[in-house]
């Protein structure tokens, strides 16, 4: 039984007609209602019309402008239209909902959060209102929903159709309001809507004030309105009994059984609004122990179980549970320690106690199992319950979903709180049983404080395998059941969720930062009795009769908002099991977090937050292949959110163009870590689709032209496109089926383009008109491309790759950019040659010439670009193709720019030409028109001559003057790579007079660029000698003259390069420079001394190679035998032919290999050339050469080698043959004789010399074949070691020659020739004093600079 406290009932409310100080209107529940009579509500159409005649200027669907455009057709292909953006059937379909009523925010396979459109003053977003406080819930089997503010509460249905709904108030007590002033701490009225009696389909309602316990109950909300009309009191009224500092603080609604209210003194009152014949009263009993024979007497009523020690905490929850008959239902009372009892109530207020369980260390030890390992440092007291939820229940025991909190450590750094669902069994008595914890990873708030009021609400719809968790700004869903294991039985145990599990779905539904969003309120929507067998396509369904007693076929929970209204989220958990969703992995997909903020994110008026939250983070990786994925399938029309085909084409690509670009910001946003490559990949997506928006838009302004559809070279491709890849297409018009599947082969066009002009029929004039079509195609996809790439290079993040020009740097990039490919590239190449052979046909091509060469200035602009894109792209690629490929591209672009740009100045676009050049810094071509202009026109006014009028002569000239301006601002604008390109077309065309007095201001780029290589030395001296600079100028002539190879060039070049010296050299300072030059100048005069002898037997000879022949014949007999040395001479003797340089050592082997059969005898003509001996010769060459020591030694061995192998030693110097005497005076008659008294004679054996005689014993090779390498680079190995092998015999020959006595004939040899050489020289000496050496010597000296000034002359 249960003690009534107090009954009221409607004959007796005496409280109703009390007079109040402030009047009757104001100190007790009255109705002033602002509802407006509602439209028949018969059928959808009826519905649409109370909406319409609201906003009869508005639209029932907002409508596309581009789809009125291009189909000017009915509403319902106008509906058509607005569905081609968005195909979400594949998921699940909301189907037969009131139309317009709901708009959907998000929608994935699991779940679906709509917002109902229907929504009141109250809550729209103000000041006023997010300034007031108010709370509110809904009811499920009205489709009502209550607002309680603190000054009345409002009623209005949740779902209506209409934008404004009018509800009806009911103002609240004043006498209340002015006691407590209405602070933030002050409670708020509590209010509860109340099932329909009896025939009556309006639900009622019933309020509670919280201080002074006032109830007031009105069976139909109509009835407020009635009795303000009729002034009749249908309404009770009763007062909850209440003691010092206690208040009503929490109403349930447990029909049929009635309703709760508990007390923050921990009181449970039943009340009850009929009595037991159906009449309006008001009765409260408070719940007490009855003894029932089901707990045995073990547990007391609820009032005395939390006034025991072991409860000191509040209640938290109390909740209904199981429906056990037409007036008893469960109830479920938690507090926050962990106290909970299960009870079975009457409508009558007769209570039983069913489960009385303390659970606080089972909840603890459960959530610390599968929360992270930082829990268990937490404060134990902090640990505290907030919500529970009946779950599935039978006469033996009940399911209990619990909601724990557990806050994190403050002082440690950690400011959020963790929240656990924990699945648990009551059974009779104390019994339970946990069965499963859940810890929730994906939410985690901030630590409460004081003035946090706002508890979170728990919410468990039937078929209770999917738990709601409503925050003050999210909602978090979770799975109880998993979703593979919906068939279990009541009593079967559910796997846990640990906070780094991977399985378990969750997720959160928030707002986004910037909004003022607030959940005020909820109420669940579940599957009722009926929804045994159900439609899974549909989420509820309304009565053909209009009838509001939902019969709902997906569970979910309704949240009334500040600032975004009324939203239902809706599970798709009730399916049956072939169309039940797959186990979702946690966290959720980033794909689908994705495809959320990409398909709905962009709707402004959507207040979710689909940026994610600091909880949930994917790896960069996960989120890459996602991004590439989701718009891949946005390219290709695939995924659960698109539609196959859309019925226009053109709307349909914008669509999806739009979803791209949402894509990129969300990535921006939210992923900004991702790589450049994948950013690159998922722009040019976007820019193949825009391409191909831009190009079918092209098309379809054709046929709205009035050309029929079957026409069209895009068509033409296209089926080109499905023949070449064997694709059969599935509709009749097959631009459909392309531009929704197959965008990422776009690109694949431009080569078909080609391909159908290169082999279209008929007359010239429709060849050019293919033509014309073909470039309008290809710009249109490729000039679309770059500019939406300039566009939106910031939104993707790569705005650092683009350059000047826009150009792209692809450097570092794993994939080429698809607009240069190299299909692309050739048919860009053709295009070109192509249009200018078109415009260059004058009669048929004369209509489409001017549009073609405007197609053809940016076909050329497109082409420069792309070329300079792919090869910057290949050239830093390690595959061997790619650098290949790179190199023939740059090769192929450097050769036809050049002519593509000529091509467009010849064709009367010389300006678009230059702007081309000046851009992609094509100096060379800018070089030559503007050097071939001023020919034509100093060509010009030299041929008219004195004819030409004076003015036209100006006029030229100005333009003369314009070109040099212009080449001035090069010079300017490019700097030294401009310059130097300029330098060298005139040097190429001769100009040489001209580019030394030509730009006179930017002379420093002239010398840098003749400094630049050696090959422009003979110019550059001259430009020296011009600026003064003599040093310069000599040190110049001496590079030219090393690298000379002709003699008299050299001789030439040394000549002035010493008088251009001594002249820049201080005074005092010119003997130095002198006696370098005379070096230097002396090895000229020994090789032109050699060249003459060589000339004798080379005279005659018709040719040079006959020479050398001729030349070799008479003194190459000595290196038959050999191989290498027999190479090394030919090469030496064709240079002595051809009047070529020889380096000392070529000069050393030349000579000592040389061989001369009368012993050295010269005749006239080789007296006057200068030669004196070859072996004389090579030992005065190493005397002035200019060589390392090692190799001056080397080459010292081999001239006395091959001398001692010059003479028959073994007859010379045999005893037996001849005396001593004898034997001396045949060595006196050797060439090594000869060559030790002239030596000694001109001191080529001074100490300081490196020419010292050397003994035979000192003359072999002593150098490895490494030594030959370095002398000779780049020979083949097998050449140099035969030449090895000829050195060392040569070494082996002299080795003989030493054992034969030479060596003990070698001291003898040299003391005899030192002095007969002292002798000849004092004979000289005395001579010379005769005949007046000083005269002879200021002869040769005169005529040395008279030969210096004629090679001035002849340079």
């Amino acid at each position: 039984m249960a003690d009534p406290l107090y009954t009221s009932q409607q004959s007796n409310a005496s409280m109703l007609d009390q007079p109040s100080t402030q009047g009757s209107a104001n100190t007790s529940f009255s109705t002033q209602s602002r509802r407006r009579p509602r439209p028949a509500q018969s059928s959808q159409n009826s519905l649409l019309s109370a909406t319409n005649s609201l906003h009869p200027t508005k639209k029932s669907r907002q409508r596309s402008v581009s789809a009125q455009r291009e189909l000017n057709a009915s509403p319902e292909a106008m509906a058509a239209v607005a569905a081609a953006t968005m195909d979400v059937s594949s998921i699940r379909s909301l189907a037969d909902k009131k139309k317009g009523s709901l708009v959907e925010w998000a929608k994935t396979t699991k779940y679906c959060v709509a917002q109902l459109v229907g929504l009141p003053m109250e809550l729209r977003d103000s000041g006023d209102n997010y300034a007031r406080r108010m709370t509110a819930i809904t009811d499920q089997s009205s489709g009502n929903a209550l607002l309680i503010k603190d000054h009345g509460v409002d009623v209005w249905r949740y779902d209506d159709v209409q934008l404004l709904p009018k509800p009806n108030h009911f103002p609240l007590p004043s006498d209340e309001n002015n006691i407590h002033q209405r602070g933030i701490g002050a409670p708020q009225p509590l209010g509860s809507l109340v099932s329909p009696t009896g025939s009556s389909d309006e639900a009622g309602l019933v309020v509670v004030m919280p201080v002074t316990g006032r109830i007031a109950y009105w069976d139909s909300v109509s009835s407020a309105m009635t009795e303000g009309l009729l002034q009749r009191r249908r309404g009770v009224e009763g007062v909850l009994p209440l003691s010092s500092g206690e208040q009503a603080h929490m109403i349930t609604n447990i029909e049929p059984a009635g309703f709760i209210i508990c007390t923050n003194q921990n009181r449970v009152i039943h009340l009850s609004l009929r009595d037991g014949v159906g009449k309006p009263v008001v009765q409260l009993t408070t719940l007490k122990n009855i003894g029932s024979s089901v707990v045995g007497g073990l547990l007391g009523g609820l009032a005395s179980a939390f006034k025991s020690g072991n409860v000191k905490k509040e209640i938290v929850a109390a909740r209904p549970g199981r429906i056990i008959g037409r007036a008893e239902r469960e109830l479920l009372v938690a507090t926050s320690h962990g106290h909970i009892t299960r009870w079975e109530v009457s409508r009558n207020g007769a209570a039983v106690v069913l489960s009385d369980v303390d659970m606080r260390e089972q909840l603890l030890s459960r959530v610390l199992s599968v929360g992270p390992p930082n829990m268990h440092s937490l404060d134990r007291e902090s640990f505290t319950v907030l919500d529970i939820a009946a779950g599935q229940s039978t006469a033996e025991g009940a399911n209990v979903l619990i909601l724990t909190s557990w806050d994190g450590d403050a002082e440690m750094g950690e400011n959020i709180t963790h929240y656990t669902l924990i699945l648990a069994t009551l059974y009779r008595g104390s019994q339970f049983t946990i069965k499963k914890a859940h810890y929730i990873s994906c939410f985690q708030q901030a630590l409460r404080t004081a003035a946090d009021t706002a508890r979170p609400r728990l919410y468990l719809p039937n078929p209770y395998r999917t738990a709601f968790v409503v925050f003050s700004r999210a909602v978090v869903l979770a799975s109880v059941v998993p979703e593979n294991m919906y068939d279990l039985s009541f009593n079967d145990n559910i796997p846990d969720v640990a906070y780094d599990t991977t399985i378990g779905f969750e997720e959160v539904i928030d707002f986004k930062a910037q909004s003022r969003v607030e959940i005020i309120g909820s109420g669940v929507e579940e599957l009722t009795q009926e929804g045994a067998s159900f439609n899974p396509a549909k989420s509820f369904r309304l009565d053909s009769s209009g009838d509001l007693r939902r019969k709902y076929y997906s569970p979910g929970v309704v949240i009334i908002t500040k600032g975004a209204g009324v939203l239902k989220l809706t599970v798709f958990d009730a399916e049956a099991a072939d169309l039940r969703p797959h186990p979702s992995p946690r966290p959720i997909p980033v794909k689908s977090k994705m495809e959320l903020a990409v398909f709905f994110g962009t709707n402004e008026k959507n207040l979710l937050n689909f940026n994610g939250r600091r909880e949930i983070t994917y790896p960069t990786l996960e989120v890459q292949q996602a991004a590439r994925n989701l718009s891949m399938d946005l390219m290709c029309s695939h995924g659960q959110y698109l539609a196959t085909f859309g019925p226009s084409i053109d709307i349909y690509l914008e669509s999806r163009a739009q979803k791209l670009l949402a894509l990129a910001e969300y990535l921006r946003a939210v992923h900004r870590q991702i790589s450049r490559e994948v950013r690159w990949k998922l722009l040019w997506d976007a820019e193949k689709m825009e391409a191909a928006r831009a190009v079918y838009r092209a098309f379809a302004q054709k046929q709205s032209a009035g050309r029929d559809l079957s026409e069209g070279l895009l068509l033409e491709v296209v089926s080109a496109f499905f023949i070449k890849h064997d694709v059969k297409t599935g509709v009749a018009n097959p631009m459909v089926e392309w531009f929704a599947k197959h965008l990422p082969r776009i690109y694949e066009l431009i080569p078909l383009l080609r391909e159908a002009v290169s082999t279209a029929g008929g007359n010239t004039l429709a060849a050019i008109k293919k033509v014309h079509e073909s470039n309008e195609i290809t710009l249109t996809i490729l000039a679309t491309a770059h500019a939406f790439r300039v566009q939106h290079a910031r939104l993707y993040s790569v705005e650092g790759d683009l350059g000047e020009n826009g150009t792209a740097n692809f450097r570092g990039l794993e994939s080429p950019p698809w607009t240069s490919g190299p299909e692309i590239l050739t048919a860009l190449n053709r295009d070109i040659e192509v249009n200018t052979k078109v415009v260059g046909i004058k009669k048929e091509g004369e209509e489409y010439s001017g549009a073609i060469l405007d197609q053809m200035v940016e076909m050329v602009e497109v082409a420069c670009r792309n070329f300079v894109e792919r090869s910057a792209w290949c050239e830093v690629q390690s595959a061997p193709k790619y650098i290949a490929e790179g190199q023939q591209i740059k090769d192929l672009y450097l050769k036809g720019r050049n002519q593509w740009i000529r091509a467009l100045a010849a064709h009367q676009r010389a300006e678009q030409a230059v702007d081309i050049a000046e851009r992609y810094r094509d100096y060379g071509t800018l070089v030559e028109l503007a050097f071939e202009e001023m020919v034509k026109i100093n060509s010009w006014m030299d041929k008219r001559g004195a004819e030409m009028p004076d003015s036209e002569r100006k006029d030229y000239t100005s333009q003369r003057d314009a070109i040099v301006a212009r080449l001035e601002g090069y010079f300017e604008k490019f700097g030294q790579e401009f310059a130097y390109v300029l330098y060298e077309y005139q040097v190429e065309n001769g100009n040489l007079k001209d580019m030394l007095v030509q730009f006179p201001g930017y002379k420093r780029y002239l010398d840098g660029f003749l400094q630049s290589d050696g090959r422009y030395a003979r110019v550059r001296w001259i430009n020296e000698v011009g600026d003064g600079r003599y040093k310069e100028a000599g040190e110049t002539l001496i590079e030219t003259a090393e690298s000379e190879e002709c003699l008299w060039s050299q001789a030439v070049e040394l000549s002035i390069g010493k008088l251009a010296l001594m002249v820049g050299q201080p005074a005092g300072e010119g003997a130095g420079v002198s006696e370098a030059f005379d070096r230097r100048l002396k090895m000229v005069e020994l090789q032109q001394a050699i060249q003459a002898h060589v000339s004798i037997e080379a005279r005659g000879a018709i040719d040079v190679q006959a020479g050398t022949e001729l030349a070799y014949g008479a003194f190459g007999s000595r290196v038959a035998p050999y191989q290498s040395l027999k190479d090394i001479f030919r090469r030496n003797i064709a240079k002595a032919v051809t009047g070529q340089g020889m380096d000392p050592e070529g000069l050393v082997d030349f000579l000592t290999l040389m061989y001369e059969e009368d012993g050295g005898d010269m005749d006239e003509d080789e007296e006057e050339g200068g030669w004196f001996g070859r072996f004389q010769m090579a030992m005065m060459i190493l005397g002035v050469a200019e060589m390392d020591d090692a190799r001056k030694e080397e080459a010292r061995r081999t001239i006395w080698r091959r001398m001692y192998m010059s003479e028959d030693w073994l007859d010379i110097l045999d005893p037996a043959r001849q005396n001593t005497t004898q034997i001396e005076t045949r060595i006196m008659n050797t060439n090594v004789f000869e060559v030790l008294i002239y030596g000694y004679k001109e001191g080529l054996f001074d100490e300081h010399k490196a020419s010292a005689p050397l003994a035979p014993s000192q003359c072999g090779f002593s150098r490895n074949i490494d030594f030959l390498a370095a002398r000779f680079p780049g020979t083949p190995q097998h050449w140099l070691q035969n030449l090895y092998e000829e050195l060392k015999l040569e070494e082996r020959e002299v080795g003989r020659l030493i054992d034969n006595n030479l060596e003990f004939w070698f001291p003898w040899m040299c003391e005899t020739a030192r002095k007969m050489a002292a002798e000849e020289a004092d004979e000289e000496t005395t001579m010379m004093l005769t005949n007046g050496e000083e005269a002879e010597g200021s002869r040769d000296v005169s005529y040395e600079e008279e030969d210096i000034l004629d090679a001035m002359d002849m340079s």
